[in-house]
């Protein structure tokens, strides 16, 4: 699991503060250690195999039906209690859903981090979820209308090639920079500009 210091937090911040100053866009970075808890996928493995678990007893055994329904029933909540406790529990989720439970997470976090509200609609969220391996850039109206959604793809390359070394902050910093220099060839600073929001690393 990727460790995020003071110090680390700091750089980051310092990033976004100074690419915001060559431009009237916003940048807000969030930093998910999971976008989801899957809580309801062990629970979904449980139900599947003490659902499977009546056809090999039926053949193997001679219990009768109500012996095997209270077996089928002790099964599926011993499993889905050892389940639920597995520090591996992200093993258990597919992949696709690991992706799409992160991409809609990136998408709250646009709303929650009020992204949408900047004056000029030119905010831009940098969002990894490190438990899913998933890192996004998203921009709002204001910017996303003038750049191709490929142009992203550096800053994505750069924030996930540091999550891989171990050099998260790094990655950050450089997905950070990048973004910055979007924003400042198609928004650059007003004659007055104010700070619409908060130039931190935002960590849940």
């Amino acid at each position: 699991m990727v460790q995020l210091t003071r110090e680390d937090r700091a750089r980051v911040a310092a990033a976004i503060a100074k690419a915001e100053s060559q431009t009237s866009g916003e940048i807000v970075c969030v930093f998910a250690r999971q976008a989801s808890d899957y809580r309801a996928i062990p629970v979904l493995w449980a139900a599947v195999l003490a659902f499977a678990l009546p056809w090999p007893l039926l053949r193997l055994t001679s219990l009768d039906a109500a012996t095997i329904h209270l077996v089928q029933l002790a099964t599926f909540i011993v499993l889905a209690v050892l389940l639920s406790l597995l520090p591996a529990r992200m093993a258990l989720v597919p992949r696709f859903i690991r992706r799409n439970r992160a991409r809609r997470a990136a998408r709250d976090q646009f709303v929650t981090q009020e992204l949408y509200r900047t004056a000029n609609r030119t905010g831009c969220l940098i969002y990894v979820a490190n438990a899913e391996h998933y890192a996004e850039v998203l921009a709002d109206k204001g910017i996303a209308d003038h750049v191709d959604p490929a142009v992203w793809r550096s800053a994505i390359e750069a924030l996930t090639d540091g999550l891989t070394a171990g050099r998260a902050a790094d990655g950050l910093v450089e997905a950070v920079e990048i973004c910055g220099g979007v924003l400042a060839t198609h928004c650059p600073p007003a004659s007055v500009d104010r700070n619409e929001l908060p130039d931190r690393l935002i960590v849940l």
